[in-house]
């Protein structure tokens, strides 16, 4: 079980930035948050992990409740880690192997294991060379997947992912949806933020959507998405495909591969 109860945060005891959240990500593979800038998805991605205490409610992971004490948020974020839109914030060393290695390494995970797991986390990412460059000469694309490939390491059952195709171009768009499927496919379970509202109706099977840090709408993605009023309501958008399913008439798909090929069988 992993869910949010009944979650209220406030700043410095101002209003609640979010109001009674209850999500419950425990039988999906793939859950995305929608919502426009300032409808609280980073506040509850910050919660989600520990780094901002409830003022009411809980996390339960594994049918417990988040503690707070050091240890056992050391030993949560092992099995539920994020990776935050900017790769800067989780980066820490020079070298692109040294920042990988790190949390290995203060686990006290044997070498040869660390290396093994480099070995395959880079491969996964397509890296294998970037593994001796300085940090510093990396593109911004390069090090999202370098701060990625950090939280793998750790072979974390949960992987939130805040804004991962922002600043990437349509070719690092792609493979990123492609890691994240691969990734799905290998069992990691993903919690997902974008404002890219293609990229979360092809990987995400069951949404919420925030609006000013409360709920307004959850469902399978199909059903979120065909629901333009309460889209437009939360200052969102639909995706292509979706707006072609219902302007136009066509098949409804998840991908732009599916679509072509849907589009030659009308013909």
């Amino acid at each position: 079980m992993f869910k949010v109860a009944d979650l209220c945060i406030s700043y410095e005891n101002q209003a609640d930035v979010l109001h009674h959240l209850s999500l419950d990500f425990s039988d999906h593979k793939a859950v995305g948050i929608l919502g426009a800038n300032g409808s609280g998805k980073s506040t509850l991605f910050a919660a989600i992990v520990g780094l901002l205490r409830p003022n009411q409610g809980k996390i339960i992971y594994e049918n417990q409740p988040l503690e707070y004490k050091k240890a056992a948020l050391y030993r949560y974020r092992q099995e539920v880690g994020i990776v935050f839109q900017e790769p800067e914030h989780q980066i820490f060393y020079s070298i692109v192997e040294d920042d990988v290695a790190f949390a290995l390494k203060n686990l006290g995970i044997d070498s040869s294991q660390i290396k093994l797991r480099m070995n395959e986390v880079f491969s996964l990412l397509k890296i294998d060379d970037l593994k001796k460059k300085p940090v510093q000469y990396l593109s911004y694309g390069q090090k999202k997947k370098v701060a990625i490939a950090s939280v793998l390491m750790l072979k974390t059952k949960w992987l939130l992912l805040d804004e991962p195709t922002a600043g990437l171009d349509p070719s690092g768009k792609q493979q990123m949806i492609e890691i994240i499927s691969q990734l799905i496919q290998q069992g990691t379970k993903i919690i997902l933020s974008s404002h890219d509202m293609d990229l979360m109706y092809e990987i995400c099977e069951y949404l919420y959507v925030l609006d000013k840090g409360t709920i307004i709408k959850e469902g399978s993605s199909d059903e979120v998405f065909l629901d333009k009023k309460v889209l437009e309501s939360a200052g969102l958008e639909q995706p292509w495909l979706v707006k072609i399913h219902q302007q136009l008439g066509f098949p409804l798909v998840k991908n732009q591969q599916e679509f072509m090929r849907t589009k030659l069988n009308v013909r």
